[in-house]
């Protein structure tokens, strides 16, 4: 198989896991036997969102190295609906393997369990399907990053924002607060950050475009313009940061997301954001991969939950970070 060596001890391939048995399709298998190239496709939630320019160029590496067919797939805009019947399509047309973004769990996880009783060994990444019968999830612990984020954020909101001095209002937003992602990250930052003298303002939704972030910011702003601080439990900073440099904000409200694309790493140099958590996307494509690979060599993953951690880029650490980010940005 394209400079891989597959094996099965026998076929077709069957594993037990806490929900039952997972046996590989007839179909796949002997593609497995034959030697034959096997096709694996990752269904992203938006095909165009930048947080899976990383994860393509992860995915893209590993099914290089280890001699598979494959891509990044997805509706253009953040639909479920669209998602599930892109993934339907692909259980149709006999696909040997998935690797999902799961969000909106109540659509998809029916659609996982399908894909798994078609015999199709099925991860999840970047966001989990946690009720459904996929094999393994590789992403951020959202919870844990939330904390993540709330640590980032208390260092520096009490650097300008002494305790005591208050109230303090800090504003949440998320691409949509309908989703898991949102409400896990958001309750993660306020494990750490709630405090007598700070009020939480929001959810507000911005989806993922940066013009209608930028625009929400700003009409929270224009709403509540002594805001102290803004946290964005994606990409979105981006938006939020822009809108605080352009009014002489920096250092002045405290600004925490998630993600490094191109622009976040600037803003924190220029401490428009003062911290920005990353989750190693190129990692949530490549190591799902990597992991189907052993699978498909008779090896079940080891992790039920594969964390692939946290990264933390902040004003302390954005010098000697930089150079590196930028040049990941280009390739």
């Amino acid at each position: 198989m394209g400079g891989s060596s597959m094996a099965v001890a026998e076929a077709p391939f069957s594993a037990e896991f806490k929900w039952g048995t997972f046996t590989l399709n007839e179909a796949t298998a002997n593609k497995v036997r034959n030697g034959e190239r096997l096709s694996i496709k990752y269904v992203a939630s938006i095909v165009g969102a930048p947080a899976f320019r990383p994860i393509r160029l992860g995915l893209n590496d590993a099914l290089e190295k280890y001699g598979y067919d494959g891509d990044l797939v997805g509706p253009n805009e953040g639909s479920a609906q669209q998602q599930a019947s892109i993934i339907e399509s692909l259980i149709r047309a006999g696909a040997d393997a998935l690797i999902i973004n799961c969000e909106g769990e109540d659509v998809l996880a029916p659609i996982v369990n399908a894909a798994i009783e078609a015999g199709i060994p099925t991860m999840t990444s970047n966001i989990d399907c946690p009720a459904s019968k996929r094999i393994s999830f590789y992403g951020q612990m959202l919870v844990e990053s939330g904390r993540h984020a709330g640590r980032q954020f208390i260092k520096y909101f009490r650097q300008t924002h002494p305790e005591g001095g208050g109230p303090y209002q800090v504003a949440l937003f998320g691409g949509d607060s309908a989703y898991d992602y949102v409400r896990d990250r958001i309750n993660g930052f306020k494990e750490i950050v709630s405090a007598d003298d700070i009020e939480f303002i929001g959810v507000f939704d911005t989806t993922f475009d940066f013009n209608k972030v930028y625009n929400v910011v700003e009409a929270t702003f224009s709403a509540n313009p002594d805001l102290d601080g803004i946290y964005m439990v994606d990409e979105g900073i981006l938006g939020g940061g822009t809108y605080i440099k352009r009014h002489g904000l920096a250092g002045k409200v405290t600004a925490v997301g998630f993600n490094f694309i191109p622009g976040i790493p600037e803003l924190v140099q220029e401490n428009a954001i003062q911290a920005s958590i990353g989750q190693y996307l190129y990692n949530q494509g490549w190591n799902p991969v990597e992991a189907l690979h052993a699978f498909f060599n008779g090896t079940v993953p080891d992790c039920d939950l594969c964390d692939v951690g946290a990264d933390i880029l902040n004003t302390e650490n954005i010098e000697e970070r930089l150079p590196k980010l930028l040049e990941e940005q280009n390739r």
